[in-house]
């Protein structure tokens, strides 16, 4: 496998013209020849839209930048998106792109800046790029890097199997809709030694197309989110199975909330959400020390009716969601609304337990907020509002759930703070 230094073919440093296409020729030079290794030396270069090829490494030398275009023309738009999924209906763009290729490796100790600048924080569109997207890719490695401004999600793998990412520290602030990670429908996935901090989730496994989200760990991890700093869902057309994460420390983010309304605590620290017919089954998180969430658990199984593959009005009726199990979790500084877990009137989650876990809440709500009724039916989109942001009438409130076990499990809050530690309906 030859290596070649990108300044030895007439690409060199200086962000004022993309050097799109000099990058792809070498790329593409580098598929003709069964695979290679691309070296960026120290300093700044500008890309739109890259097609990656199989048996490929990409490396960003210490001090080396990589900046997306600061115009979209120079972002390939792939419309319809390459793999159906919901969020991707109105197409995809995308830094770094790969479509059924393998073995790709991006690493390094430099830089990836897709510059969000680019567009208004609030005015953003599904289709805006992302860093990576990679769909139906397997043996994937993703380390050392910083990454950080994606217009949409940084990096979002769909459909891809074998994926290693460690090492990485993401900045994902510059727009809405900038979830950190984004593992959706993958199989056999590690993810450790990451710092996240977002605007959007953190680390975030879904499921937007017809294929599980099974054997993924992730571990050692220190994250920050405005949002939900891991999660399962939004996006949960079919299904979780054998998720494992542990040793996890999430943070208040180092970046003020572009939020009205919101303080420093994150959303939630820990969520998981099926509501598009997806199954939950055999997750598994513990050992997390949390500091700072307004909602720091929840768990939510409801049915937005968008069908399985997402079409608007089609069926997606619940599955299944049984076998979760937190253990070893200590949640400091939460808001005052407490968490919650639900199921749905006729269909109960299974066997869900909490164990050895602290839920610590310094402050309390106003005395007449203390013993509200919670509606039955509350927003189906999984996350600290889907049942209005007042408090809930009990530091963790469950209802609909069939064998719920909750083994040692500790509630500190402020005197004034007269609910329930607990209320299993």
């Amino acid at each position: 496998m030859n290596t070649y230094k990108v300044t030895d073919f007439g690409i060199l440093p200086g962000i004022a013209v993309p050097q799109t296409a000099l990058l792809q020729q070498l790329i593409d030079r580098c598929k003709a020849e069964g695979g290679g290794k691309i070296v960026f030396p120290a300093g700044s270069y500008v890309s739109g839209s890259l097609v990656l090829c199989s048996n490929l490494t990409i490396e960003l030398e210490l001090n080396a930048i990589l900046y997306g275009s600061i115009d979209e023309k120079d972002y390939h738009l792939y419309d319809p998106a390459p793999i159906a999924f919901y969020e991707g209906r109105n197409g995809i763009r995308a830094l770094l792109f790969a479509l059924d290729e393998k073995n790709i490796t991006i690493q390094g100790e430099g830089m990836i800046d897709g510059r969000s600048s680019i567009y208004p924080p609030h005015e953003i569109h599904r289709s805006a790029p992302r860093v990576i997207w990679f769909g139906n890719c397997e043996n994937i490695s993703v380390s050392g890097l910083i990454m950080q401004n994606s217009v949409f999600w940084m990096q979002h793998y769909i459909k891809c199997r074998h994926i290693k990412i460690h090492d990485l520290t993401v900045r994902s602030h510059g727009c809405e809709n900038n979830d950190g990670i984004d593992i959706d429908s993958c199989d056999d996935v590690e993810i450790w030694d990451c710092r996240v901090d977002s605007g959007d989730d953190g680390i975030c496994l879904k499921t937007g197309t017809d294929t599980p989200c099974s054997n993924v760990y992730v571990h050692d991890c220190i994250l920050s989110s405005h949002c939900a700093a891991f999660k399962l869902g939004t996006e949960s057309n079919c299904g979780y199975t054998k998720i494992l994460a542990e040793r996890l420390l999430i943070v208040p983010s180092e970046n003020l909330s572009t939020l009205p309304g919101e303080d420093f605590r994150s959303g939630s620290a820990l969520g998981i959400g099926a509501v598009d017919g997806a199954f939950v089954d055999n997750v598994t998180i513990r050992d997390v020390k949390v500091y700072g969430a307004r909602t720091p658990l929840y768990m939510r199984w409801g049915n937005r009716k968008r069908g399985r593959l997402g079409e608007p009005g089609g069926g997606g009726e619940p599955s299944y969601f049984r076998n979760v199990l937190l253990e070893n979790i200590q949640f400091h500084n939460a808001g005052i609304q407490g968490c919650y877990i639900c199921g749905m009137e006729n269909f109960d989650m299974e066997n869900i337990t909490l164990r050895n876990c602290t839920f610590e809440f310094p402050d309390a709500p106003e005395a007449h907020l203390q013993n509200r009724e919670v509606p039955e039916e509350g927003h189906p989109f999984p996350n600290s509002a889907s049942f209005g942001r007042e408090p809930f009438p009990a530091l963790l409130f469950v209802r609909h759930v069939k064998n719920f076990k909750i083994e040692n499990v500790k509630f500190k809050r402020n005197p004034e703070d007269k609910r329930k530690e607990y209320i299993y309906l």
